[in-house]
């Protein structure tokens, strides 16, 4: 667990980060909708509309509850398991996919997480800081799956598919991590996923910090203190509580007066 001053240093919020007065939900998710639209076009979609077992392309947005939380943390998944896997990519107008995944992913943040223990940890998170449901934020490394697990799987059997995956996904989670602008970031993805976080960020990745023989790596993207930690089912309770805990207090701490407006976000 971080000491006090360990915290403080982690959590000095640079020229460049916002601090806090909290996010205009409305202007946030106008901007998500407009850069989904920019990203998922035809041509980028082209390469995955035959593969057997995909799942549909993962778009959030982002909730009141996070908006206004002190401390805003966005957590990052591997890929989801299946997303709008009914949903026909090739007719339907861009425009309304990110809506409708827009409106899933808020329906799953607000629904009882189940046996779902990735869901179970954001719902722990929401608790930690303060109950409302949606508080933490909700992207992944890979927009999409194949037969409800990583795309890395298809890598080489359908490499194109699998690049067109990757590609997509780069710019779908950097814009929302730029329009999102959390104070700490959160990638509950395992040591086994680390190639795929340094291949997507590069030297964006601050100095990296080794802990727990590996389980866990706390670096900075961007100037934004980030961890990895393992993916909530193979985290023991404690090692969950000890990475809220820490990762809430560095949050909550560089959520300081003088929040960027709403009208300055760029996607």
């Amino acid at each position: 667990m971080l000491s006090q001053q360990e915290i403080r240093a982690t959590a000095t919020p640079p020229a460049s980060m916002p601090s806090f007065k909290g996010l205009d939900a409305v202007l946030l998710n106008e901007a998500l909708q407009e850069a989904h639209c920019r990203i998922v076009t035809p041509s980028a979609l082209a390469p995955l509309l035959g593969l057997p077992g995909r799942s549909g392309v993962f778009l959030p947005q982002a909730s009141l509850a996070y908006c206004q939380s002190f401390g805003r943390i966005v957590v990052v998944g591997r890929a989801p398991k299946g997303w709008l896997n009914k949903v026909d990519l090739s007719s339907t107008p861009i425009a309304d996919y990110v809506r409708r995944s827009a409106d899933a992913h808020l329906g799953v943040l607000l629904a009882k997480p189940g046996k779902h223990k990735f869901l179970q940890f954001l719902k722990r998170g929401n608790q930690r800081m303060g109950g409302a449901a949606g508080a933490l934020g909700w992207c992944n490394l890979f927009a999409a799956s194949h037969a409800r697990a990583s795309p890395t799987t298809i890598a080489k059997d359908f490499p194109d598919a699998y690049q067109a995956i990757k590609r997509l996904s780069r710019e779908l989670l950097d814009a929302q991590l730029r329009i999102l602008q959390p104070h700490v970031i959160c990638f509950a993805t395992n040591p086994s996923f680390d190639k795929q976080l340094k291949s997507h960020f590069g030297e964006r990745m601050g100095p990296i910090s080794v802990e727990n023989k590996g389980a866990r790596l706390r670096f900075e993207l961007d100037s934004i203190p980030a961890w990895r930690i393992n993916h909530p089912m193979h985290l023991t309770k404690l090692d969950r509580e000890t990475a809220l805990t820490d990762m809430i207090a560095v949050a909550k701490a560089a959520a300081t007066p003088g929040e960027k407006r709403p009208s300055q976000i760029s996607a």
